[in-house]
């Protein structure tokens, strides 16, 4: 029993060890990215993952440098409509673009149905490069999604945005990539438990 209870508590110690690990990894890169110029290239597509005014404004700049020809937003509420978005990009003198262009999908509620929902789009529009656009703290459990979702020869391109942080929200920010770093972990875990699956 007294034996159990010690290989117990390593397992438990080497366990613990290697979560802050991970985490204290997980914010260097998060640091890095901060520090790394942004893709220049050119993609068949540009996908934005809603959750900020500035992640589909980035996008919409980005479509009008022609960085690519169609921009596909995932996860926009259903009264969005995409004259909104374009209001919103550019209230003072809004640019009418042409609405084939940029397509809206409202079907996303989480990570995975964006990945989910992106991946029809892709495969209906014979898409073989994106450039996959998200906060910086996201990015890296969208890639696993994306990875997960999209056939293997289809190239991800990840535009992380940086967003700095007030002194006054900080802390709610060290918060926030805590949470994304114990989600991330569980989305890598499923996603390899599926794979091997199949």
């Amino acid at each position: 029993m007294i034996r159990f209870l010690k290989i117990t508590v390593i397992l438990l110690s080497l366990g613990l060890f290697v979560w802050i690990a991970g985490f204290v990894c997980f914010s260097a890169a998060l640091d890095r990215q901060a520090l790394t110029p942004l893709p220049d290239q050119k993609t068949d597509a540009i996908i934005v993952l809603t959750g900020g005014p500035d992640r589909v404004n980035t996008g919409i700049d980005l479509l009008e440098q022609k960085k690519s020809g169609q921009l596909f937003i995932s996860g926009v509420h259903d009264s969005v409509t995409l004259n909104d978005l374009i209001a919103l990009w550019r209230p003072e003198a809004p640019v009418v673009l042409v609405p084939c262009c940029i397509t809206l999908g409202h079907k996303a509620r989480n990570t995975t149905q964006n990945a989910e929902e992106s991946a029809l789009w892709v495969s209906r529009n014979n898409v073989r490069s994106l450039r996959l656009l998200t906060a910086a703290y996201h990015m890296p459990r969208a890639r696993l999604e994306f990875e997960a979702a999209l056939p293997d020869d289809v190239t991800i391109v990840p535009h992380p945005l940086i967003t700095m942080a007030p002194a006054e929200t900080k802390q709610a920010y060290r918060q926030l990539v805590f949470s994304e770093y114990n989600k991330t972990i569980l989305t890598w875990l499923r996603t390899k438990l599926k794979k091997t699956k199949s």
